[in-house]
Parts: structure tokens; C-alpha cells; sequence
């Protein structure tokens, strides 16, 4: 994605989409949300008015904690499109991030009623998985070396934690040594 959205800013810096794209790419994929925002505003800046810019806008909002504009923006992609999806999950992650648990559920239970095989509305109607990360720089053989620690922890409608992930992004360390032990590991 990361290729296609900047080979697409390349050809033609001034269509919207692109620069959609690129924040889009940027805040679920990079997690580089200081480039999201530059890209989210530069699509803006072309009357790129639609639901879909909303929407993903509130998200980007939500996850900074600017939840009273974030609510503004899901407000408007909801009045833009009604019947969009993805639009009414992120509503739903929303209210669910600025504390009200009660709306965040309703709006769950929205997504069902609307279409009840999306692979939000269910888990929405339940609770929410709240992904975050912490980034550690270290030197491994003198070399240095981005390390990232992920963290999915899942609330339920009672606002209680009943399931917790932790992964590593072992990518950066995999490269660095040369070689994935834990590959290695599986073929012994």
C-alpha cells in the first residue's frame, strides 16, 4: 500500500484520493500519525468532503484523544452516509474511546441491524479492541535496532478487560541477524 500511495502522489499530486490514501496508510499501517494528519489536511485542502474523509478523520482524532472533535467528524461522515459501514464502526470506536460506553454499544448494535454479517457489528456490540504499541531503540551486534511490542486489549460492554494480546514485531531483528530462529526452530 505504502508503494501504490506514494507511486499515486507521484503521477498526480493534486487528486484528493491519493492523499486519502496516504493518510489512511499512515495512521493504520505506519502508526505515523503526524503524516496522517499532513495527508488527511491535504486532502482537504481539495474539497475532499466525503463520509469516507470523515470517518477515518474521527478515527485519527479518537486515537489522539481529541475526542470532542472526533465526534464532530464521525457526526458528519454519518450524516454524509448513513448506511456506511465502516463509517458506523468507527462511530462506534469513537464513543468508545471518549468514555461513553453506552453510545459506543448502541452503535453497535446499529451496525448489526444494519448488516449483520460485517465483521465489526458483532464485536462492536460486545465491546472493543483498543491496539496500541510501544517502540523501544536498542543495539543488537553494534547495529541499531527499532523494536515494537504490540498490545490488543479487548473491553466488553461492562467496560472490564476480558482479553489480552502482546505480540512483537520481530521483522527489524529478523533482518538484522540475518536469520529467523524461530523458523529455523519449526524445521528442526
Amino acid at each position: 500500500m505504502k508503494l501504490a500511495t506514494e507511486r499515486a502522489l507521484q503521477l498526480d499530486p493534486e487528486i484528493a484520493e491519493s492523499y486519502l490514501a496516504s493518510a489512511r496508510m499512515q495512521l493504520l499501517c505506519e502508526w505515523n500519525f503526524e503524516r496522517a494528519v499532513r495527508a488527511f489536511k491535504k486532502a482537504f485542502e481539495f474539497n475532499w468532503d466525503t463520509a469516507e474523509f470523515h470517518g477515518q478523520y474521527a478515527l485519527l482524532l479518537s486515537i489522539q484523544e481529541n475526542h470532542a472533535k472526533a465526534k464532530e467528524q464521525v457526526a458528519l461522515a454519518l450524516s454524509s452516509d448513513p448506511f456506511s459501514l465502516i463509517n458506523q464502526f468507527y462511530a462506534g470506536y469513537v464513543y468508545w474511546a471518549a468514555g461513553d460506553a453506552d453510545k459506543a454499544i448502541a452503535q453497535g448494535r446499529r451496525l448489526v441491524a444494519l448488516e449483520p454479517a460485517f465483521w465489526g457489528g458483532r464485536r462492536a456490540a460486545k465491546g472493543f479492541y483498543v491496539f496500541s504499541y510501544f517502540s523501544n531503540k536498542m543495539v543488537y551486534s553494534g547495529k541499531p535496532l527499532g523494536l515494537r511490542m504490540n498490545f490488543i486489549t479487548h473491553f466488553n460492554a461492562d467496560k472490564k478487560i476480558d482479553r489480552y494480546i502482546t505480540y512483537y514485531d520481530r521483522a527489524p531483528l529478523i533482518q538484522i541477524m540475518g536469520k529467523n530462529l524461530l523458523e529455523k526452530k519449526k524445521a528442526e
